[in-house]
């Protein structure tokens, strides 16, 4: 993907690792995406592509039923979580970025579901609140020593690589 979009493969890992996709504004700069279009347009684009006649109903299969589909074929039930965290860390509840509440409230969450056996917590950060680091980091390890379950820290912030993991 690296190629067609004219890019350096390490651009191109940074950008991705980065989580640039999620932010429709930073698809576009970072050339993940070509344009920013709405539904109808998409739908329209599509039906022209595949020639659907403009009467012609698509039939699309959300995102949660596609992953839905799948979870018939694994009987153990175990899982493993990855949270991805990406932005400069806060104290707080907020959305944007990494506020510490919200990712305790997100670790505790993990922690009481039977089925994860291990979470990895993998944080893209350029740095922020040390206050909010260690709140985030403590409570990862105090969930870590309340259950079985696996937990890892995977911490990058610019040139750096923190990892604390277990097992």
């Amino acid at each position: 993907m690296a190629a067609s979009r004219k890019m350096k493969a390490e651009e191109f890992k940074t950008v991705v690792d980065s989580l640039y996709g999620m932010i429709p504004d930073l698809s576009v700069k970072y050339k993940l995406a070509d344009k920013l279009i709405q539904k109808t347009e998409y739908d329209q684009l599509i039906k022209t592509k595949l020639s659907f006649a403009e009467k012609d109903k698509l039939n699309k299969v959300s995102l949660q039923k596609y992953i839905d589909s799948f979870k018939d074929k694994d009987n153990s039930g175990e899982k493993v979580a990855v949270l991805y965290a990406s932005g400069s860390i806060n104290s707080g509840d907020e959305y944007n970025e990494i506020y510490s509440e919200k990712y305790i409230k997100y670790i505790k969450e993990l922690q009481e579901d039977k089925k994860v056996k291990a979470v990895v917590l993998r944080i893209n950060s350029p740095g922020g609140s040390a206050n909010a680091s260690d709140e985030i980091l403590f409570e990862s390890a105090v969930e870590k020593n309340k259950t079985s379950c696996c937990f890892s820290v995977i911490m990058r912030f610019r040139r750096l690589l923190y990892c604390n993991g277990s097992r």
